[in-house]
């Protein structure tokens, strides 16, 4: 069982805490974390406790990678946290950002480059939804984190006018230093 984190008064730090127990991040866990790519083993192990996990809570994957995912009430949640105690030394984040990775490809999602269709489209999708990323994920084949990047690298450059430079008190405008 993990260690509780130790509550300020505790461990002898000064802090701004009432002595009340600090909380934990919800994508981490207090055990020490194995960083880095995951061995095709391990991998292989992590995807099929993941399908176990989506058997056992009666759901699938589509409504586990779903907009709603995030609600307190979903599935998802508890699918999640038993990934954390089945795989303590990876962080909850990183287990689900393989575990997407690993579950797009089997969906035959695209990587690689964008052709110009496909960015006409993003950009039409977005109109049309707003920043739905999981919906257009599933429009264009690609995962919901790519279109998020490739929209956000296209077309929400935002231009930055340049303010005209400042006149100085004869009129005459200042060279910056």
């Amino acid at each position: 069982m993990p260690k509780r984190p130790r509550a300020d008064s505790e461990s002898g730090e000064s802090g701004h805490g009432s002595g009340a127990e600090s909380a934990v991040a919800p994508w981490s866990n207090s055990q020490p974390q194995k960083k880095g790519g995951y061995s095709k083993a391990e991998s292989e192990r992590v995807v099929a406790a993941f399908h176990e996990c989506v058997a056992r809570h009666q759901t699938t994957r589509e409504e586990i990678f779903n907009e709603d995912a995030r609600s307190k009430d979903n599935k998802a949640r508890g699918i999640w946290k038993e990934m954390a105690g089945l795989f303590p030394e990876r962080a909850v984040r990183s287990l689900y950002q393989h575990v997407t990775r690993c579950e797009e490809k089997a969906m035959g999602f695209q990587k690689g480059g964008w052709e110009e269709e496909e960015l006409r489209q993003l950009q039409t999708l977005h109109d049309r939804m707003g920043p739905k990323w999981v919906a257009i994920s599933k429009e264009l084949r690609r995962s919901s984190t790519d279109c998020r990047v490739k929209y956000h690298s296209v077309f929400s450059k935002k231009v930055v006018a340049r303010a005209p430079p400042a006149k100085s008190k004869k009129g005459k405008a200042k060279i910056p230093a």
